[in-house]
């Protein structure tokens, strides 16, 4: 029994597996830095704002990333057509 039917197939398990890869790794880093940062800020308001600027940057590439990517594959599907 074949579990992938074409190379597209093989393609997308990849892409997708890595990027369960690259976001766990990120939520490891995230979770290890935070302590780190508690002990770096010893002011809790400056540790708020610093959390705060670090989501937000955080959420903008995560945005604009999948923005790009949705863009891109936009951009083949018209060239193919023609």
């Amino acid at each position: 029994m074949k579990i992938f039917k074409n190379s597209s197939d093989k393609t997308l398990f990849k892409n997708i597996s890595g990027a369960f890869v690259f976001k766990g790794l990120g939520m490891l880093l995230s979770f290890f830095s935070m302590p780190i940062y508690m002990d770096f800020f010893d002011n809790k308001l400056v540790l708020g704002v610093w959390f705060t600027i670090l989501s937000t940057s955080n959420w903008i590439f995560m945005f604009d990333r999948n923005r790009k990517r949705t863009e891109k594959l936009s951009y083949k599907r018209a060239r193919k057509r023609r």
